[in-house]
C-alpha cells in the first residue's frame, strides 16, 4: 500500500471515530475546517480546504459518506455503511419481536431498550 492511500484511509478512520464521537452526521466544509476535525491548534497544522475535499470525496467513494449538494461543499456521513445500519436495525426489531409494530424514530433512537445499542444515537 503506498504512502498516500494510507494517509488517506487513516483520515477516513480519524474522521469516522471523530464524527461518531461527537455524533456528528454531516460535515460543512466551509464551517469545519477550522474544526478539531481538519486543524489542530497545539502543533499549527491544519488541512487544506482542497485536502479535506479529496479526503470527503474517498468517504463518499468508500460508502461512508454522500454528498449534500450538486456544489459537494459538504456531506452526511455515514458511520457504517447503510448495509451495516440496516441489519442494525432489523436485529434489533427482529430481537424485540417488533416485525410488523410500526415504530417512531424515537422508539428506535432514544427508548430504554436501546439505550446500550449502537442505534442509540
Amino acid at each position: 500500500m503506498n504512502t498516500r492511500k494510507k494517509q488517506v484511509d487513516m483520515w477516513i478512520d480519524f474522521i469516522l471515530d471523530y464524527t461518531k464521537f461527537h455524533k456528528l452526521s454531516q460535515i460543512q466544509l466551509n464551517q469545519h475546517l477550522n474544526s478539531p476535525l481538519f486543524c489542530n491548534s497545539k502543533i499549527n497544522r491544519k488541512l487544506s480546504y482542497e485536502s479535506a475535499h479529496y479526503i470527503l470525496e474517498e468517504l463518499v467513494k468508500k460508502g461512508n459518506a454522500e454528498w449534500m449538494d450538486k456544489e459537494k461543499t459538504g456531506v452526511y456521513v455515514y458511520w457504517y455503511k447503510i448495509d451495516h445500519w440496516a441489519s442494525l436495525i432489523y436485529k434489533y426489531i427482529t430481537d424485540n419481536n417488533m416485525i410488523d409494530v410500526v415504530c417512531t424514530p424515537y422508539e428506535l433512537t432514544e427508548s430504554v431498550t436501546v439505550e446500550k445499542l449502537e442505534l442509540n444515537l
